[in-house]
């Protein structure tokens, strides 16, 4: 991984890691907030993908299309 791409690579894997644990904490604890612990897995997902592109040295799309983001790390 770059260097310039480090600090921003882990600031959004640690956002997609409180996002992720918050939605499993929300899972475990409550039966009424399904499309809220969807919404967060989804940005989870993003912040792990574009993370990912950053680790590669390149800058990831301002998109939410998670397909995108997916095929653009392949």
């Amino acid at each position: 991984m770059k260097d310039e791409y480090r600090a921003i690579t882990l600031e959004w894997l640690s956002k997609a890691e409180s996002d992720y644990n918050f939605a499993k904490s929300s899972f475990e604890e409550f039966d009424d907030f399904y499309s809220q612990m969807c919404l967060l897995c989804h940005d989870a997902t993003e912040k792990y993908l574009k993370a990912f592109i950053l680790s590669t040295g390149n800058r990831p799309e301002r998109i939410h299309d998670l397909v995108a983001l997916l095929n653009e790390c392949i």
